[in-house]
């Protein structure tokens, strides 16, 4: 169970101020001598704490820190063991931030994100941008974390009985000890992540370190980006209270910015073939890079899905890919990994350890030692490669390179979102999108399911995503229009997750506009075509922000694997 040290009132309840510790403290020898001993542990490590700061009625309320192992710490008020009111939520690797505006406007409201914040990512810093119950009103950011999980259990066994004699014998009720809990009654229900050491935290002022002086991360430097600040509008004339009657909230347009971009993963040969297609990256991940890999296949009567997950591992600066969201790496078929701290995994330049289905080990293609050289020569050793994809090139439409219709040939750009659990695009340009609906579907229901991350390291179930009804990838002038809009300029009905699944025998009917077939749909060659970011050609060196990356040094495998 975990521990508690701490102020309790006289039936056991937490009240006061007080230190919720995970059961990972035992790790520590001074954790255990202060367990005890019932004394209090003076060292402040993150790692360790789960919940510090003030409590009311069991549950955290007024200012308080929350870590989640894993994921991130979250910093401000509290009510009823809910986050509402001001508080900054920071992913563990300091890759996203979100921090309430100056002056005292709220910007959590029950737990999620709302109202009006400051977005801060490697690269930009989002001012005055809006969120509504957890949902960005300007999509091009993340959520954040996941809910609190806290229960109002009462403290039972011995610590109880001991503060119910202390009130009794007319001594004070709180409690300063440090005792375990009972693990049934009083672990809190939200899911921890799993362990690792804290980032490192970016600079601060001496004032926020004297405050911090607890906590035992090291500041860093800022991140070699320069970031671009992007401003909405003006705080002092947004109100919070307006945000629940808005239905559609505009922003200035944040041009220039960095496209996604998603990853081709080949080179899987034999049980590794699972592994190889278009991951495209989940944009409600709790500000974790995880991509994601769904294929449906045909097996008689019945379909197989194939899912696999790309995702980085900050404790271990690595990248894996296995069938689980926020995996480990692990040895076995349709596993792989690669010790590489790039940012992105299109500019991973060291070799991947796959698995060798001759001697069940786990070796990359230029590796050197004996047992390396012994399985080559039995199979060839996988050559994996990673692959930047930001977008799909529309051609070979019938008219010529302009197109025909209301449909533009050109770059269709990855956007920061799903509908329906599918990537979305836009015309490097604008005014056309290019994204799945299901028939008889709309935006709202699109955007509610999608591959969000419903609890740390777990999506929803690949079935769910293939619909009955079945459904259309469709080019619109608007995205969520459907077939019979008239802002609807093409379509193929098929049920591919990404484009480059949409079988060749679909056919796209493209919207006429000339003749006798105005307005009429007629198939065509329309063909989507996957764009790569070529490095070479630096093909995204005019949008903000962009800064190539340094080549990582190759490290040693042996620490890195989980097991079979």
């Amino acid at each position: 169970g975990n521990f508690y040290h701490g102020h309790l009132d006289a039936d056991g309840n937490r009240e006061g101020e007080g230190t919720l510790y995970a059961d990972n403290a035992e790790e520590s020898k001074a954790f255990r001598e202060a367990l005890e001993s019932g004394q209090a542990f003076t060292e402040e490590v993150l790692n360790y704490t789960m919940y510090r700061g003030m409590w009311r009625d069991n549950l955290p309320n007024g200012e308080g820190l929350q870590h989640l192992r894993g994921l991130g710490t979250y910093k401000g008020q509290f009510q009823n063991g809910l986050r509402h009111g001001r508080g900054t939520w920071e992913t563990e690797n300091g890759s996203w931030k979100f921090s309430p505006v100056e002056g005292n406007l709220a910007n959590w409201e029950n737990d999620k994100m709302h109202g009006i914040g400051i977005v801060e990512d490697a690269k930009h810093v989002h001012e005055n941008v809006i969120y509504k119950h957890g949902v960005c009103q300007m999509p091009f950011t993340d959520l954040g974390p996941p809910l609190t999980g806290f229960d109002n259990t009462a403290v039972i066994g011995k610590l109880v009985t001991n503060v119910r004699r202390a009130a009794a014998t007319g001594e004070a009720t709180s409690s300063q000890g440090l005792k375990k809990l009972h693990p049934a009654s009083s672990r809190p229900t939200m899911d921890e992540g799993k362990g690792g050491q804290p980032a490192k935290k970016k600079e601060k002022g001496k004032a926020e370190k004297e405050k911090e002086s607890w906590g035992t991360a090291e500041p860093i430097a800022l991140s070699k980006f320069t970031k671009t600040i992007i401003r909405s509008q003006d705080p002092d004339h947004l109100d919070v209270s307006q945000v629940d009657q808005a239905t559609a909230l505009v922003r200035e347009p944040t041009d220039l910015t960095v496209p996604e971009e998603d990853v081709l993963i080949t080179g899987g040969t034999g049980p590794n073939k699972v592994f190889n297609g278009l991951y495209f990256k989940l944009s409600r991940t709790f500000g974790v890079p995880v991509y994601k890999l769904l294929k449906r296949e045909k097996n008689g009567k019945d379909w197989n899905y194939v899912e696999r997950y790309l995702n980085q591992d900050n404790k271990k600066q690595a990248w894996v890919i296995s069938n689980k969201a926020l995996g480990n790496p692990v040895k076995g078929p349709g596993n792989a990994f690669v010790e590489d701290s790039s940012a992105h995994p299109g500019s991973i330049t060291s070799s991947w350890y796959t698995y060798h289905a001759k001697t069940g080990g786990m070796f990359h293609d230029g590796q050197q030692d004996e047992d390396a050289l012994a399985a080559a020569k039995r199979s060839p050793i996988d050559k994996v490669m990673s692959t930047s994809i930001v977008g799909f090139d529309v051609s070979s439409i019938p008219g010529g390179s302009n197109g025909i219709g209301r449909v533009s040939a050109g770059l269709m750009l990855r956007q920061g979102t799903e509908l329906y659990g599918r990537p979305v695009y836009e015309a490097e340009n604008g005014g056309q999108y290019l994204f799945w609906l299901k028939k008889g579907g709309n935006l709202e229901e699109g955007t509610e399911l999608d591959n969000a991350l419903v609890a740390p390291g777990e999506t929803v179930k690949p079935e769910t995503l293939f619909p009955r009804e079945g459904g259309a990838w469709i080019i619109a002038k608007e995205l969520g229009k459907d077939t019979d809009d008239d802002l609807c300029l093409a379509y193929v009905e098929d049920m591919g997750v990404t484009p480059d699944q949409i079988e060749t025998a679909s056919g796209w009917l493209v919207r006429m506009t000339t003749g006798n077939d105005s307005g009429a749909f007629q198939k065509s060659g329309l063909k989507l075509t996957m764009e790569e970011w070529n490095r070479a050609d630096n093909l995204l060196a005019g949008f903000d922000g962009f800064e190539e990356e340094d080549a990582q040094d190759e490290l040693e495998p042996e620490s890195l694997m989980d097991g079979e």
